[in-house]
């Protein structure tokens, strides 16, 4: 569930296999399409824990996509710190 703009992954040990995915929801509640032009993920260091997958229910895998009017879309992450 994502609170005030936070997600929690839990504790996640360095190296686990298979690492924890969490996936989001977005709906477009608005009478017009909305843009999505990239994601900020807070991370420490230069190399992200983040990446994103597409999974069995097609979510995007890449930023800049259009959200059609009233449409829906997942994101699913996977959090795998080394």
């Amino acid at each position: 569930d994502a609170t005030s703009g936070e997600i929690n992954f839990g504790t996640v040990l360095v190296g686990v296999t298979p690492a924890p995915e969490i996936q989001i929801t977005l709906h477009n509640v608005d009478n017009v399409p909305l843009d999505i032009s990239h994601g900020y993920f807070a991370t420490t260091g230069t190399v992200s824990p983040f990446t994103m997958v597409a999974g069995d229910d097609s979510c995007w895998t890449t930023f800049d996509q259009t959200l059609a009017e009233d449409g829906t879309a997942c994101l699913r992450f996977v959090f795998n710190p080394t």
